[in-house]
């Protein structure tokens, strides 16, 4: 698709970016830390019955980790646990 400078803004450019990420890390098993790491949702479509598509937010429980204990006794309380995983 060919963009005239007057379409061509942050959000066009963003929108192309994030559609030459999703081809490039299809088969690799990264797309779904490129785009969480974005803070963007992730759409997910699963075949069947049960809830055929489903978003997932970045900041969705499933998505954010535990920061492990060791971690942060060695910044000596300076990093905080997930809010998620209090």
């Amino acid at each position: 698709m060919c963009y005239t400078a007057a379409q061509f803004n942050a959000t066009t450019a963003k929108s192309l970016v994030d559609k030459e990420r999703q081809l490039e890390l299809a088969f690799q098993a990264e797309r779904s830390y490129d785009v969480f790491r974005n803070g963007d949702a992730l759409t997910r479509r699963f075949p069947g019955p049960h809830q055929p598509m489903q978003d997932v937010p970045a900041t969705d429980y499933r998505v954010i980790y535990f920061i492990p204990q060791s971690a942060i006794n060695a910044y000596n309380g300076v990093l905080e646990q997930n809010p998620s995983q209090n």
